[in-house]
């Protein structure tokens, strides 16, 4: 199998890919890179999605992740919940 270069790309176009299954936007920041067995696989993973990844022990992409994540979708995943968290609305909900 031949690889090209691992590079950090700016998307121009949507992508959805390979660890999280969730989109890529146009302007948004990705790792990028093409594969050859047979034939042509690129392959498109957000960058946090690239840390957890190389974290893990897993060979290939499957889409069983959060963004960001490699716990599977485990309930219990401090990374995740930190996550959340994070991106949790700031003030009293409705």
């Amino acid at each position: 199998m031949r690889t090209t270069e691992i590079k950090e790309v700016i998307s121009r176009k949507r992508h959805y890919r390979d660890w999280c299954n969730e989109a890529i936007l146009p302007g948004d920041r990705y790792i990028g890179w093409t594969q050859f067995d047979d034939r042509p696989s690129c392959n498109h993973l957000h960058p946090e999605c690239m840390e957890a990844f190389e974290e893990s022990d897993e060979k290939e992409f499957d889409n069983l992740n959060p963004r960001g994540c490699n716990c599977d979708w485990d309930d219990l995943c401090a990374r995740c919940e930190e996550r959340r968290a994070a991106n949790a609305p700031e003030g009293p909900h409705p």
